[in-house]
């Protein structure tokens, strides 16, 4: 058995939706894009509107990007003065450093969270 790169958010979300449509069996979807059902079902569980609920929180890894949309959902929450860094840093599987730096990034635009 081979280890494979979990797939990106953005992929995820995709293949979500999709499966959503009931256009396609599981095993039609699983086959195309190579995932097991389990895997399926438990993005299809935790997806709650948001691209972050797609996240693998058993898979943390100091390389992780963020897509654009996640960057700015956590910016934005935490301006809220509702969340904590460390609050947003466990809800969303990322660092306090990454937060703060995308926040002081942050100038009104979703191009200035930009790597």
């Amino acid at each position: 058995m081979y280890n494979r790169q979990p797939y990106d958010l953005d992929t995820r979300l995709k293949i979500v939706l999709l499966y959503r449509t009931k256009k396609y069996t599981i095993k039609d979807i699983c086959g195309i894009y190579g995932i097991s059902m389990a895997s399926l079902m438990r993005w299809n569980r935790n997806y709650n509107g948001t691209e972050s609920s797609l996240m693998d929180k058993t898979r943390i890894s100091k390389f992780r990007t963020y897509s654009l949309n996640t960057r700015l959902e956590v910016v934005l929450l935490y301006r809220t003065g509702k969340y904590t860094l460390k609050e947003l840093s466990i809800r969303y599987g990322c660092c306090v450093g990454s937060i703060s730096r995308w926040n002081k990034k942050y100038d009104g635009t979703k191009n200035s969270l930009l790597d």
